[in-house]
């Protein structure tokens, strides 16, 4: 056929054909786009679409990829294309044989799109390309651009006859798969069939759906999975959170307990200061009597006050490890360990304290020994009287050694 196609009032048409062009007048389109790839089919349509606006021709094929191809121009019209036939078509055509093959540009579904843009509905695609159908149609899938049409004409070849598996069945099953539904069959001509495709939007809406139940219920699948993971997962959380807080109700008993024993030390620790206040002061009252042992007292007065020091020390360290009790209340995971801790600690300062019982206990009897000694020598008699025995009263040894007795008894204890 050698007319340009006509255009009526509406839509869109893009026709792609080789060395041929469909009658368009069923179609009612006012914007027609011609992909030709014969260039002398070109020079001849730009001869005869001279001044109408509404047609756009463009020279070359649609492919995939943009570049450049050899394009058989055969002796028999209506066969070109970028592949070579196959055994069946040269015996379908005896004497079928190859004119021309000159080189073409190849066009891309997105350059296809922008050239026809801005489509008007409906729009309708024609092509008339036997040997390179299903490549131009798979190429359109790709893209996404294949659903953009109302309508599909083609016309191809009954079998496969350039060895592309480009026969009707296998474009059908492209088109049924995009979801375009057969309106129609040509079948004057058995050979070349023309087929007509619609695209069925409720089949491709209802295909769509279905994929969406489809995920939505793989999803749902793996969520109750996930759910009954989280249950399974906060029954053991619950456990545990049970067992922690026995574990913590017991550790909070033993903190108490902890401080009514650190209460009562410190009670203890009030008990020997002021204790040891007062030997301060009867320290001090008897230095000036006491000049023969000065310099012992002043040493253990300094060593009572470096066991003063070491007591607040210890009574520093104690808060320090109180402080850490409350630290370990919130650390429950490093309680255990500070609590031991804070045991050896409380022990070594009762041993501590005992040792320091021990001394003035001991400094104390001394004291006492001390005094009794000036005692006796403030009543010998003046010089002039008689010798005085070097001997002292019975009573007061007794005393002193009873004295000895009862701090070596607390100092076992």
């Amino acid at each position: 056929m050698q007319d340009v196609p006509r255009a009526t009032p509406e839509g869109t048409a893009i026709v792609i054909g080789t060395g041929r062009v469909i009658d368009m007048s069923g179609f009612g389109t006012p914007r027609t786009i011609i992909v030709e790839p014969d260039p002398a089919r070109v020079a001849w349509l730009e001869t005869q679409t001279r001044g109408m606006a509404q047609i756009t021709l463009l020279a070359g094929m649609i492919a995939a990829q943009d570049g450049e191809a050899e394009l058989n121009i055969f002796n028999v019209p209506g066969l070109n294309s970028l592949h070579a036939p196959a055994p069946a078509l040269e015996e379908l055509y005896p004497g079928l044989r190859i004119c021309q093959r000159p080189v073409i540009s190849l066009i891309t579904p997105a350059k296809l799109i922008a050239a026809a843009a801005p489509l008007q509905s409906p729009v309708t695609l024609r092509l008339d390309t036997p040997g390179d159908t299903t490549d131009i149609l798979l190429a359109l899938t790709s893209t996404g651009d294949l659903t953009g049409f109302d309508k599909i004409e083609l016309r191809c070849c009954a079998d496969d006859l350039f060895g592309t598996k480009t026969g009707a069945e296998a474009a059908k099953a492209i088109l049924i798969e995009a979801g375009f539904t057969v309106q129609s069959t040509d079948n004057s001509d058995p050979d070349w069939p023309v087929l007509h495709f619609i695209l069925d939007r409720a089949a491709m809406q209802i295909r769509k759906l279905e994929s969406a139940l489809s995920e939505a219920r793989t999803e749902i699948t793996a969520l109750q999975a996930s759910a009954k993971t989280r249950d399974e997962r906060t029954e053991s959380l619950e456990a545990e959170l049970k067992a922690v807080k026995e574990k913590a109700e017991w550790r909070l008993k033993r903190i108490k307990e902890l401080e009514s024993e650190a209460e009562a030390a410190r009670a203890g620790r009030d008990t020997l200061k002021a204790k040891t206040e007062a030997s301060d002061a009867r320290i001090t009252s008897l230095e000036a009597d006491l000049k023969a042992i000065t310099e012992k007292a002043e040493w253990r007065l300094k060593r009572i006050k470096e066991l003063e020091a070491n007591t607040q020390q210890l009574e520093k360290e104690r808060d320090r490890e109180r402080s850490d009790l409350g630290l370990a209340l919130r650390m429950q995971t490093l309680a255990g360990s500070d609590l031991s801790d804070l045991r050896q600690r409380y022990a070594a300062l009762q041993d501590q304290k005992l040792r320091q019982d021990t001394l003035i206990s001991q400094l104390v009897v001394r004291l006492e020994e001390a005094s009794g000694y000036l005692q006796d020598l403030a009543s010998l008699p003046s010089p002039t009287a008689e010798p005085i025995s070097d001997s002292r009263p019975v009573r007061k040894k007794k005393a002193s050694e009873s004295k000895q007795g009862r701090a070596a008894k607390r100092k076992k204890k």
